[in-house]
C-alpha cells in the first residue's frame, strides 16, 4: 500500500493511488492545509510509489533500478526546494536553480518528483518565475507545491495547479488509530482532542513530553491573560518580544494556539463542550467563558484574526500584538 500507516486524508489516498496505478500524473500539484496533517509525508510516500518502475497494488516493487537508488528518504530523481536555515523566504535564485535542475532528465526513474515545501515563503518575484514553468512544464517532472494557506498565493499561480485541501482528522480515527498503537483509550482521547485534528502533533508530543508540558503551560497562560489587567498585558508583550530574534514563525504558533483555545472558549458558550479541545483545562475553560457572552467572545476572536492578518503583512509585531490585548 502507498500511505500504510498514514492517518487520515482517505480520499486523497483513494485518489492518489487509482493515479499511480494509471501513470497518469497532472503537471503539478498543490497540497494545503494547516500544519501537522502530513502534507509533506503524503508527498514523501506519493513519490516513492512514483518513482518506482514495477509499482503493484502492494507498492513500490524495492527492486527495480529505481527503488534500489532510495537512500532514507533521498532519491537523484526526488528534488526538493525548501526554505534554508537562517533564512526567511525563498528568493529568485533559489527558484531558478530548481527549475534548472528539474528539466534534467532523469538518472533512474521515468520522472522527477519535484517538491516545494514552503510554498508560502517564496517572494513574488520567485513566483513570477515558477509561474513560467508552470505554464510550460516540463515533460519529465511532475511538481508537488505545498503550503498552508492556498488563499495567499497569486490567482495566477493557483489556477495552474490541481489543489488537494488537506482537512483536520476526525477525533475517532484518532483516537481509534492511538488505541490501537496500544495508548490507554482516557489518554487517547485527551491527546486527539488537544491535537485537533493534527496527527502529526501527537506523534510530536508522543516523543517529546517535554514539549506537551510547554503546550500546556502556554494554554494555562494564556488563560490567565484573560483575566489580567492591561499592564499585566503589557508586560506579557514586553516579555515575549525581549528577544530580539524571535521568529516570525513562532509568534504564528503562538497565535494559532491562542485562536483555538478562543475556539474552546466559543463552544463552550454555545453549549457544545464536546468540542473543546483543550478537555485538560475544562473548569478553567468553563470559569473563563463564563466572563463573556458569546457575541463578545466572537468579538475577540475576530480580533485575533485580524492580528495575525497584520503580522502576514509585517505590521509592527508589538504594536499589533498590544493592540489585540486591549481587547482581550
Amino acid at each position: 500500500m502507498i500511505f500504510e500507516g498514514f492517518i487520515g486524508q482517505f480520499y486523497w489516498q483513494k485518489y492518489f493511488s487509482a493515479l499511480v496505478a494509471e501513470r497518469r500524473y497532472a503537471h503539478a500539484y498543490l497540497f494545503s492545509g494547516p500544519r501537522h496533517l502530513g502534507k509533506r509525508t503524503f508527498v514523501k510516500m506519493l513519490s516513492r510509489a512514483m518513482l518506482c518502475h514495477n509499482f503493484t497494488a502492494k507498492g513500490a516493487c524495492g527492486q527495480c533500478d529505481s527503488c534500489r537508488s532510495w537512500r532514507g528518504d533521498e532519491h537523484p530523481d526526488l528534488l526538493r526546494l525548501k526554505l534554508a536555515a537562517d533564512t526567511s523566504s525563498i528568493g529568485v535564485d533559489e527558484v531558478r536553480d530548481f527549475i534548472a535542475a528539474i528539466q534534467q532528465t532523469p538518472l533512474t526513474a521515468n520522472c522527477r518528483a519535484a517538491v516545494i515545501e514552503n510554498l508560502d515563503s517564496m517572494t513574488i518575484e520567485g513566483l513570477n518565475v515558477l509561474l513560467k514553468t508552470l505554464e510550460e512544464p516540463p515533460r519529465t517532472a511532475i511538481l508537488f507545491l505545498v503550503t498552508e494557506s492556498a488563499e495567499n498565493l497569486p490567482a495566477t499561480v493557483r489556477s495552474r495547479l490541481q489543489h488537494c485541501l488537506f482537512s483536520i482528522v476526525p477525533r475517532r480515527t484518532l483516537i481509534e488509530t492511538l488505541t490501537a498503537d496500544g495508548v490507554p483509550r482516557a489518554r487517547a482521547f485527551e491527546l486527539a482532542a488537544l491535537s485537533h485534528g493534527r496527527p502529526g502533533l501527537i506523534f510530536y508530543w508522543r516523543s517529546n513530553s517535554v514539549a506537551l508540558k510547554d503546550y500546556q503551560t502556554e494554554s494555562r497562560q494564556f488563560l490567565e491573560l484573560c483575566g489580567s489587567s492591561l499592564k499585566e498585558r503589557f508586560a506579557f508583550t514586553e516579555n515575549i518580544f525581549k528577544a530580539d530574534d524571535l521568529a516570525p514563525s513562532d509568534l504564528k504558533r503562538v497565535l494559532s494556539h491562542w485562536r483555538l483555545l478562543l475556539r474552546d472558549l466559543l463552544v463552550l458558550c454555545a453549549n457544545e463542550p464536546g468540542l473543546v479541545s483543550h478537555v485538560f483545562l475544562r473548569p478553567t475553560l468553563d470559569e473563563v467563558a463564563k466572563k463573556h457572552h458569546l457575541q463578545e467572545w466572537s468579538a475577540k476572536y475576530q480580533s485575533l484574526e485580524w492580528l495575525e492578518w497584520m503580522i502576514s503583512r509585517n505590521a509592527n509585531r508589538r504594536l499589533a500584538l498590544n493592540n489585540f490585548l486591549i481587547t482581550l
